[in-house]
């Protein structure tokens, strides 16, 4: 039925042990997990404690990788994606020791997290596709990886502790990207309710973090050493500066503009831009390399028949394309397997080391004793699309009057390791902004995301994505309305969905801020309304079905009693990472009103 409307230090440990057992429902530590498209992680920090931030350093031991306080973003499973097997490094090392007879039992999935950002219409029918092609549901898969990444993170915890703290008395906290929908935002939450880090789906012991905010606040309080900077006496920024933050990652590039208020406060200049220009890119254009150089057909056979192998010489390229420097002029050294060389035989009929063209042997390609050597310009000639989006990205973003006197940018990210990527910032920037990259930039957003778990008003306020409004009924004015967007009501003629505007694009919202209108049934016996949510990137949308206007999601109330005389107060809160709701009989004596917004398609 349609709505009416009217308008921690070491020698803590014992202590914080005892704490995990008293009935209480303040959390005593803060875990966020950096839930990465190519790699994830988490960092914790207790409440006495909230700048000892502590990470797991050993996810690479399986495979002999020293010190790495990351891990894959892949996950290993049987049945389609139904029983779990294992993660990250984990997973990898599982799948390669798998017999051949074996694999067409299993499914091995990766850099997943990019269907969040492309999907539209999220829900509990999304798919993802495997290496082999199995579809899975989006939302166990999602969910496996959440549930290992947080039972790891108690178990270290209890570790260090002796005990593991109960489900009341840890904060959460969940990365994404802030250009991300409100849609996909949801669907993680949903995913940690799965993954069983949470009860109910409006459980405050889970916050939603926004990637470029968490390095941002991390940032902020490292000291000169910890930063890096053609100018180390002017690393750390004063309060009053406006600066980007380029979170580079290996999914997406994500763009913030923020103001430096006092030591404790950011505000947002700018609503939040970027695209898919993360690293993973990068890999795609390798990809292209290997099959101009190899053959298509040898690449894709490569994939579909030895995935395993695959997966493993992609990781390697993973760590080779953080050290390629532009300075520099060596040449690429990529392993490549033997049933790499069984393949291009059958494929070809000839050896792999007939693979190289005169042409690319004449710009110094060449494939012996087990490696593919990649010359250094053709090497960054992979990079250079890329690299040269995000630095146009950039200069667009320059051109805008709230962002044209930012002086600093700040570049965090995997994939913001890249000396290419460096190299390409500062050729562009550096005689007008100071290019600062902290020296551990690929765990920023991790260590980040902890100190907004301990401190989520950190960020006083931020700027509308876009313009939201809810959809309203009005008596119809043919002076007013479209004739022909109309519906009749019981006996009144009334103008269907015009667009009431809530936040207009790039408005700032301060964190809090509550926006209030009310409603009322339109029949006696109505036991709940449903008020559409909507958003634009027009600055003024007139009807709900004008194009370019799209539905957000629903904001279900629950209606108590019974007559028409029932009116609820429904409040949205536009000012924190995601939009949440509440609702108010406000009949005399009236509570609350169970409320919900749904941004998923079921």
């Amino acid at each position: 039925m349609q709505h009416l409307s009217s308008v921690m230090a070491d020698g803590s440990m014992k202590e914080l042990s005892d704490s995990f057992h008293k009935q209480n429902k303040e959390h005593v530590l803060v875990a966020a997990i950096d839930f990465g498209t190519t790699y994830s992680g988490y960092a914790f920090s207790f409440t006495v404690n909230k700048d000892d931030i502590r990470m797991f350093s050993k996810w690479g031991n399986v495979l002999g990788v020293p010190m790495s306080f990351k891990t894959p973003t892949v996950v290993l499973t049987k049945n389609a994606g139904n029983e779990f097997v294992d993660f990250g490094y984990g997973a990898l090392h599982a799948y390669s020791n798998l017999e051949e007879d074996e694999l067409e039992d299993y499914s091995i999935y990766e850099k997943f997290k990019m269907y969040l950002h492309k999907t539209k219409n999220l829900g509990s029918k999304t798919y993802i596709t495997a290496k082999k092609g199995l579809n899975a549901s989006a939302l166990s898969i999602f969910s496996h990886g959440l549930r290992y990444l947080s039972d790891h993170l108690l178990e270290t915890i209890k570790d260090q502790t002796g005990s593991k703290p109960g489900k009341d008395l840890i904060r959460w906290v969940i990365t994404v990207p802030a250009i991300w929908s409100d849609g996909s935002k949801q669907f993680m939450r949903q995913a940690a309710l799965k993954a069983g880090i949470i009860d109910t789906m409006d459980s405050q012991s889970l916050v939603i973090a926004l990637e470029p905010e968490a390095a941002s606040l991390y940032c902020r309080q490292l000291d000169v050493h910890h930063l890096l900077s053609t100018n180390k006496d002017e690393s750390k920024m004063p309060v009053g500066t406006k600066y980007l933050v380029l979170d580079c990652g290996g999914g997406t590039l994500d763009v913030t503009v923020h103001h430096l208020r006092d030591f404790n406060k950011v505000a947002e200049l700018y609503q939040a831009t970027g695209s898919d220009l993360g690293g993973s890119k990068v890999d795609d254009n390798f990809i292209e390399l290997l099959k101009n150089v190899l053959g298509a057909d040898v690449v894709d056979a490569y994939q579909n028949e030895s995935p395993a192998d695959w997966l493993n010489m992609m990781s390697s390229f993973e760590q080779k394309k953080r050290v390629v420097d532009p300075r520099k002029s060596e040449k690429t050294n990529i392993s490549i397997s033997a049933e790499l060389g069984t393949i291009y035989m059958e494929v070809k009929g000839e050896n792999i080391k007939k693979a190289i063209s005169p042409e690319w042997k004449s710009k110094g390609m060449s494939v012996a004793n087990g490696v593919l050597r990649i010359p250094h310009e053709t090497m960054l000639g992979v990079f250079a699309p890329i690299v040269s989006a995000v630095v146009d990205h950039v200069k667009d973003l320059m051109k805008i009057p709230q962002v044209r006197d930012t002086t600093h940018i700040l570049v965090v990210g995997g994939f913001g390791e890249s000396p290419v990527l460096q190299s390409a910032l500062r050729d562009e920037f550096e005689g007008t902004m100071k290019i600062i990259v902290p020296a551990d930039a690929s765990h920023c957003v991790m260590k980040g995301a902890t100190l907004f778990g301990h401190n989520p008003s950190a960020i006083v306020s931020r700027r509308s994505r876009k313009t939201y409004g809810t959809d309203v009924y009005p008596i119809f004015d043919p002076t007013k309305h479209d004739p022909g967007k109309t519906k009749m009501y019981g006996d009144k003629r009334r103008a269907e969905g015009l667009f009431r505007t809530w936040i207009k694009q790039g408005e700032e919202v301060q964190m809090g801020k509550a926006l209030t209108f009310s409603h009322v049934p339109v029949t006696p016996d109505q036991t709940n309304m449903s008020i559409g949510l909507f958003c634009s990137e027009l600055n003024d949308p007139r009807y709900c079905s004008d194009t370019g206007v799209d539905q957000l999601g629903n904001i279900t109330v629950q209606l108590p009693g019974s007559g028409l005389d029932r009116r609820v107060e429904v409040k949205i809160m536009f000012g924190g990472t995601e939009i949440t709701v509440e609702g108010r009989d406000c009949r005399p004596g009236g509570s609350s009103a169970k409320t919900t917004v749904n941004f998923l398609s079921d």
